[in-house]
């Protein structure tokens, strides 16, 4: 069985606060809150994302994350690759179907991705 970077963060975070919940191994500082990180996503120069919604537009079970659509192939990185690419077997560039850097990207201002279906991914604030 294979489990992605973005897994074994959370089997790891969550086994340490089980541990001591005390401990707060949150990389960021802080989460960006979703209309800022809307707005980033959609000017970011190193990005090029066109559809980044909030996520009780798409369903009020989506309420606090972002609707994203995830088979859009002009949604890159400024170096060209896809961000999103669900089938994707190249698991050093994609984790979970999203592009490493993207990840890193999220996970620096407290997000995390999470798809839907094959077409649709929402990002969601780690609460951890």
């Amino acid at each position: 069985m294979k489990i992605t970077r973005t897994q074994l963060k959370r089997i790891i975070r969550e086994t340490i606060e089980e541990v001591d919940p005390r401990v707060d191994i949150m990389q960021s500082s802080a989460i960006v809150p979703m209309d800022e990180m809307i707005n980033i996503l959609l000017t970011h120069p190193d990005l090029n994302i066109s559809f980044a919604k909030p996520g009780n537009e798409f369903s009020s079970e989506k309420e606090g994350g972002i609707w994203m659509i995830g088979e859009d192939p002009g949604e890159t990185l400024s170096n060209g690759e896809r961000i999103y690419d669900y089938y994707s077997e190249d698991y050093d560039t994609y984790d979970i179907g999203v592009h490493v850097d993207f990840m890193e990207f999220l996970d620096q201002r407290g997000w995390y991705a999470e798809w839907s279906d094959a077409g649709t991914i929402f990002l969601f604030p780690d609460q951890h």
